[in-house]
């Protein structure tokens, strides 16, 4: 697994050092340094992926040219000696900093549950995590590494009921808990709850019904009500997963592909606003 890595240091004026020079290699490119008349060209070692300069909009055009920036950064440091009339650099002048940067490439999934348990081990407090996992070997995976103690499998992405009681099972056989991931909409509110019915180690239910539009309880025939005493969903009791559909609804509210969160805007957390099938929204008052 590669490992992140940064290491910053000072490009002096003179001696053996050049920003010219050294924003050629980086570049791999060709540039003189006009201070010293030194060439440098490192075109032939062709393995750059990328470059560039980050400058504001309104600078000379000079400052777009890698060769001409250092070249006036370096000049920048220049001074005449009051003594001689010398042309020489600054006491202690420095024309750059040199910043390397390795970013580790992406974790895979075991590396990452891997640094899950070794997190969890240093942790003074309960680690909870698993609410990307779309498979059960994920769980066991953490199970293993035994610092885990709250596991947080999303039945929609895990394959359902089933499979969601197998993570519950691995967790129990490990001594964890399991808190199933939700931010969908009554349906898989009631997926959950079913597993709250049957799971002997559920410790608590993540619940977004409230904060969706209000016509998404007009989905399903039942909706949970929230007891203000203790904060307890009350559990479906119906046939099934409780409920069914109201196909009228359903179909009044087709899919949309360009549902989705800008986590940008304000008020993001409280799902306002409604997007439709136009790209439009319409603004909904949040309550309170």
């Amino acid at each position: 697994m590669a490992i992140g890595y940064l290491h910053v240091e000072i490009v002096h004026a003179g001696g053996d050092s050049s920003a010219v020079g050294l924003s050629a290699y980086i570049a791999r490119d060709q540039r003189t340094d006009l201070t010293t008349g030194e060439h440098y060209s490192f075109s032939h070692l062709g393995d750059l992926v990328a470059t560039g300069r980050l400058v504001p909009a309104e600078v000379p055009a000079w400052a777009q040219d890698g060769e001409a920036l250092w070249n006036r950064a370096i000049q920048a440091e220049l001074t005449k000696d009051r003594q001689t009339g010398e042309i020489r650099f600054k006491k202690g002048a420095q024309t750059a900093k040199h910043f390397v940067l390795a970013l580790p490439q992406e974790c895979s999934d075991a590396e990452r549950e891997q640094l899950t348990n070794e997190i969890a081990a240093q942790c003074p407090i309960p680690i909870a995590t698993g609410e990307q996992f779309d498979k059960i070997g994920k769980f066991e995976t953490l199970a293993r590494g035994g610092y885990v103690s709250i596991f947080q499998p999303e039945p929609m992405s895990l394959g359902g009921i089933t499979n969601t009681i197998a993570v519950a099972n691995i967790a129990r056989a490990n001594g964890a808990w399991i808190a199933p991931h939700q931010s969908g909409g009554p349906v898989a509110t009631a997926v959950c709850l079913q597993l709250a019915a049957c799971v002997p180690n559920f410790l608590i239910q993540e619940h977004f019904d409230s904060f969706n539009d209000p016509w998404t309880r007009d989905l399903v025939t039942w909706n949970p009500t929230i007891n203000p005493e203790n904060g307890h969903l009350n559990i479906p009791t119906a046939p099934g997963l409780g409920l069914d559909l109201n196909l009228d609804v359903v179909k009044a509210h087709p899919y949309d592909p360009k549902a989705y969160f800008d986590v940008s805007n304000e008020g993001w957390e409280k799902r306002l606003g409604t997007r439709n099938l136009n790209d439009t929204v319409e603004e909904e008052k949040w309550p309170g």
